[in-house]
């Protein structure tokens, strides 16, 4: 396939920045499901986050809380951020996937088209 970028092609200098790149991903590359036990239950009274950082600090409602509850609600919040910290990384992701490198855009997707479409300003104020 032309334009088809190989790692283990050296000759070229898209072979080594490929090689590069794929070494570079390898050794930051961590698995969940290898390097952490999940058979370990997670210790009850764990914060999962700061308690200054959850969003309720610091006012009645927190106040009113047991402990518990706090921690309970730590463990939702850092969740609620982890997950959040996923999606935002998937939708560029997916966005790039769409297009091959080397292609260029030629037009918007429909959905574009139909967002500008329907917020599109009028060009000129009517008059008074």
């Amino acid at each position: 396939m032309a334009g088809t970028i190989h790692a283990n092609d050296r000759s070229s200098e898209a072979g080594r920045t490929a090689a590069r790149l794929l070494r570079a991903s390898a050794e930051h590359f961590s698995d969940p499901s290898v390097n952490i036990d999940w058979s370990v239950p997670v210790a009850p009274d764990q914060w999962f986050m700061p308690p200054e950082l959850i969003t309720l600090y610091g006012t009645p409602l927190w106040e009113a809380m047991d402990q518990d509850r706090r921690i309970a609600l730590s463990r939702s919040e850092a969740v609620n951020w982890v997950s959040t910290g996923i999606w935002t990384e998937l939708c560029p992701m997916r966005m790039l996937s769409r297009h091959p490198p080397g292609e260029t855009v030629k037009e918007p997707a429909p959905y574009v088209r139909r967002h500008h479409r329907k917020h599109r300003l009028p060009r000129s104020a009517p008059d008074p």
